[in-house]
């Protein structure tokens, strides 16, 4: 079994919705099991601390400095729901970004 990175989306996926305890995972980044954040926003953040109690956010950095934006693909994926019970299905997504801006997220088959 591989390393890999966690992604967290604070944006709308197509499709139904996913369970609110799904965790997504991506081969694309470093696979240091780091946690990249897709905010509202269509901004990519790496998170470098856990989760504020206080506002119930991360507390992130930008993922790469001012002068470099991010152009490119990540497939991310997730089982739909918690835990990976036997039977729930497998959903994956690619999202596409060109200059630091989110060009959009689609929904792959299996």
């Amino acid at each position: 079994m591989g390393m890999f990175d966690w992604i967290t989306v604070q944006c709308p996926l197509p499709g139904e919705p996913m369970h609110p305890m799904a965790e997504f995972q991506t081969k694309d980044f470093a696979c240091e099991m780091f946690t990249h954040v897709i905010r509202a926003d269509g901004t990519l953040v790496l998170c470098t601390a856990p989760i504020d109690p206080a506002t119930g956010l991360y507390a992130c950095q930008p993922v790469l400095t001012p002068q470099l934006h991010y152009t490119g693909t990540c497939w991310f994926y997730a089982f739909d729901g918690p835990n990976c019970k036997p039977g729930t299905p497998f959903r994956q997504f690619m999202a596409s970004w060109d200059d630091g801006r989110l060009i959009g997220i689609e929904e792959k088959s299996g």
